[in-house]
This record gives structure tokens, sequence and C-alpha cells, in this order.
């Protein structure tokens, strides 16, 4: 089974629950969020940014990651992969 079926699974098991509401509201708020990324991808690099200064990383390291093609190159295929994963949730809830 791929990652996709795994996710329509886990989260029609999750509908059945009913202890599942701390869940499905957080999926639904990191949800939100990926989609104002989607809109505006800057969000998705300040995101990134935090996470790396949270990390302990230098400002130096950050500026060079961020400039760094492969990362730019990543983000592309996230939004691809992310467009996808939020399609089932939409359709599931």
């Amino acid at each position: 089974m791929g990652s996709a079926g795994f996710l329509v699974e886990a989260f029609e098991y999750l509908k059945t629950v009913k202890t599942a509401e701390p869940i499905k509201l957080w999926l639904a708020k990191v949800g939100y969020e990926r989609m104002k990324e989607m809109a505006d991808p800057e969000l998705s690099l300040d995101r990134a940014r935090e996470t790396w200064q949270k990390h302990g990383r230098s400002e130096k390291w950050i500026q060079q990651r961020m400039q760094n093609s492969f990362f730019v190159i990543l983000n592309k295929i996230k939004f691809i992969a992310f467009t996808k994963i939020w399609y089932y949730i939409i359709v599931l809830f």
C-alpha cells in the first residue's frame, strides 16, 4: 500500500473514533496553515527559517540553505505532495 492508501485508511479510522477530535482539530489547523503556504510560498520559507533557528543553525547557514537550488526544487516537490495529501483530507472530512 502506498502512502496515499495509508492516509485514506488512517482518516477513515479517525472518523470512527470519538476521542480523535483533538487530532482532527490539529489536522485542520495544519492543513489550513499549509494551504496558506501554497498560496504564499514565503510563509513556508519563514517556517523553515524559524525551525532552523530553533535548532541552533547560524544565520549564514540558513542563508546558504535558502539560496541552494536543491532546496528550491525540494520545496516544489513538497508543494505537489502536500496538494495531493490535502486533497485526500478534504475528500474524507
